[in-house]
């Protein structure tokens, strides 16, 4: 065999041309590469229900295979060598978000409507970005699912007579919606600066909660030339103070570009008064851009028996959202939503690649050019669950939460931190011997964390937070999370022994 042919090449009348038996999808291969995709697909989804968080015994299998880390080969691998290598280094060594031991996010990816959809986006390659050349079935999926997402959370949805009635776009995740909410304040707090720039700038202030905002608002206001201008106000009960809210904004009340409250933040999930923020803001200086920053808390919406819990969401300017973070679909799929849809074409721009047809949604995207069909797993998710179902997942995980929360009031090792709004419990493990050492608190979690991650049975997650009831700076918690339907009560209960006795080993540790 000759080395063209060999690298997958043949010559056919003077012309080199790529063979296609093998490589790449035809009527020849349709077959094989079906079974291939099943089996591959049938094995994966068994390790996705599987027990523990990883296969602990073979975690370290994808950093010391050889075969992962060799060169790129030159004549390729088959796709059976490739589904054999992923089966042995790849797959041990991912970690199962949808294990009943992992409580440390809600986004499991688990959803079986949004699994289908998420595998028959791929398999479709739409573009996005231009409705009747490239995507028009995908546009009309996409546009509809914002409209139920505008929906939820009490915008006015808007008859479609062209992409700019839509009032939202659907992004790569929550920091590209809150950037762009950003972008959207800049231009409200300086017209014009798209076109003109930043020019003998005044302070834009970001007005944010202490200690438990999320990185990418803050992120967003440098990455858009605003400088690190961020007035953060304290809290009670994780959620904004009030009075010092009102007084933050009044000594800076011409420089404010945007307030940002958390329906949900990423931290504790507490729903912030949203009302409240909204009437203290408006209060001051009416043009000031509000942002609630609802990528968890967005699907109260969904149950009538928890929606009053975003009263007065609707009036915000923007909202960010997180589909597979609320309704368990897998990654990524985020959403930006707007109270005006004509706020979005301050940040739109012009090129004569993106067709300028009524639904041509790369119009109204920054920071985004080609973009995968993202929004078919939600369209599926959603479809898959109705609005009953969605509210019947908001109120499983709220319960579930509280559940928790009564075990650990309950337990004499253990401090509850917050009292649940959502599906965050925030607690440290604090035996009555060390209870007003809040250093020697701090050192011992931080261990067990470290542990847990090392065992890789269970999973918890773990930061800093100011401490509203030990008054002295940051704690480091823990944190369960109720997201994963599969957490039942009799693992709330074992994980609490894990950690117990984890931390009496790691105690003793520390004071040896």
């Amino acid at each position: 065999m000759s080395t063209i042919e060999n690298q997958g090449l043949m010559r056919h009348s003077d012309k080199t041309v790529l063979s296609i038996d093998n490589k790449y999808l035809s009527e020849a291969n349709l077959d094989t590469f079906i079974d291939i995709l099943g089996r591959t697909i049938t094995n994966t989804l068994r390790f996705r229900i599987e027990t523990d968080c990883v296969r602990s015994a073979e975690v370290g299998a994808l950093v010391s295979d050889k075969n992962t880390t060799q060169s790129l080969s030159e004549d390729g691998m088959s796709l059976e060598e490739l589904i054999q290598l992923y089966e042995r280094s790849i797959l041990p060594a991912c970690i199962n978000f949808g294990s009943p031991k992992f409580m440390g996010f809600p986004d499991t990816g688990t959803q079986l409507g949004g699994i289908l959809g998420a595998i028959l986006a791929d398999l479709l390659q739409q573009n996005l970005i231009n409705g009747q050349i490239c995507s028009p079935s995908a546009t009309q999926v996409e546009l509809t699912v914002l409209q139920w997402f505008r929906s939820l959370v009490g915008y006015e949805v808007f008859p479609l007579a062209s992409v700019w009635d839509v009032g939202a776009i659907v992004t790569h995740g929550g920091t590209l919606s809150n950037t762009i909410a950003m972008m959207l304040a800049r231009e409200n707090h300086f017209p014009g600066s798209m076109q003109l720039g930043l020019r003998k700038m005044k302070p834009a202030y970001l007005v944010v909660p202490r200690g438990i905002g999320h990185y990418s608002v803050k992120s967003a206001q440098m990455w858009l030339g605003c400088g690190s201008h961020l007035l953060e106000v304290p809290t009670q009960n994780y959620r904004y103070d009030l009075d010092s809210l009102k007084e933050t904004i009044l000594a800076h009340a011409q420089d404010v570009m945007a307030v940002v409250a958390y329906a949900g933040d990423s931290r504790t999930m507490t729903i912030d008064n949203l009302c409240g923020v909204r009437d203290v803001v408006r209060s001051i200086r009416n043009n000031i851009w509000l942002h609630a920053d609802a990528c968890h808390g967005h699907l109260l919406g969904a149950s009538k028996k928890h929606e009053s819990m975003i009263d007065g969401i609707s009036s915000f300017d923007s909202i960010s959202i997180d589909p597979h973070k609320s309704i368990d679909i897998p990654y990524t799929a985020s959403a930006l939503l707007v109270r005006d849809p004509s706020t979005l074409k301050k940040i739109s721009t012009y090129s004569d690649l993106i067709m300028q047809q009524d639904f041509s949604i790369g119009q109204m995207t920054p920071m985004i050019g080609s973009k995968s069909w993202m929004s078919l797993k939600i369209w599926f998710a959603m479809q898959n669950l109705g609005r009953k179902g969605m509210g019947e997942l908001v109120e499983t995980r709220i319960d579930n939460a509280r559940l928790f929360a009564d075990l650990i009031r309950d337990h004499p090792d253990f401090s509850l931190l917050n009292k649940p709004d959502y599906h965050s419990v925030i607690f440290v493990y604090r035996p009555e011997k060390i209870k007003c050492d809040q250093r020697l608190v701090n050192e011992v979690n931080s261990a067990i964390y470290r542990e847990m991650v090392k065992e890789g049975q269970w999973y918890l997650h773990s930061f800093t937070l100011p401490a509203d009831d030990l008054r002295q700076g940051l704690v480091r918690p823990l944190r369960y999370m109720s997201g994963n339907i599969r957490v039942n009560e009799t693992k709330l209960i074992e994980i609490l022994d894990y950690i117990d006795q984890l931390g009496a080993r790691c105690l003793g540790d520390l004071v040896l």
